[in-house]
């Protein structure tokens, strides 16, 4: 058997892609009729609201569904880019930090915070999570520059400081042995 339901969020899904909101807010309203705290269907009536440019609705129906499921990265990472979408990048750091809480080592969430930071106008946040999204793909020459370009800002505190200069070492030292095992037997 199909599911119907299954079938019927699908469509909703192609209306919204097709930019048939109209009729994709039908079925989504008729989706969370059946369950109104399912995840996908809250997150695909607030992407509906972000393509018909009601972002701050989005923002609220997300941070609504987050008061029943605080830990739901699809929620979480629904409310980060409708706050993006509301110019409240703020908020889109807060519901940043949680997810990266729930999978740290995911460098998309890092390349987000990174841009939540730099539309807050946060010199070390946009630095630091652009050096860890670097990090995390593996670019660890690109970390380390994006860390060192932070160092460089006057607008930095000690404790920002102290943290950076931490990870450059922890960085710096993971690139040279990285360098260390791939060169050639005997090679010093």
């Amino acid at each position: 058997h199909r599911n119907e339901e299954a079938d019927r969020y699908g469509y909703a899904l192609a209306l919204m892609r097709g930019g048939k909101t109209g009729p994709a807010r039908d079925e989504a309203k008729r989706l969370l009729q059946q369950r109104p705290t399912e995840a996908a269907y809250v997150l695909l009536d607030a992407q509906i609201d972000q393509r018909t440019g009601k972002a701050p609705e989005a923002l609220r129906k997300l941070t609504d569904a987050l008061r029943r499921q605080p830990s739901s990265y699809p929620l979480l990472m629904g409310q980060a880019e409708a706050a993006m979408a509301a110019s409240q990048p703020q908020q889109a750091i807060n519901a940043l930090n949680q997810a990266a809480r729930l999978r740290p080592d995911d460098s998309r969430i890092q390349q987000l915070l990174s841009d939540a930071h730099r539309r807050a106008g946060g010199t070390f946040g946009f630095h630091r999570h652009l050096a860890e999204h670097h990090y995390l793909n593996g670019e660890l020459e690109p970390a380390i520059r994006q860390i060192e370009v932070a160092l460089r800002q006057p607008d930095l505190n000690f404790h920002e400081t102290a943290q950076l200069d931490e990870r450059l070492k922890e960085i710096k030292t993971e690139l040279e042995a990285m360098k260390k095992a791939s060169r050639p037997f005997g090679e010093k």
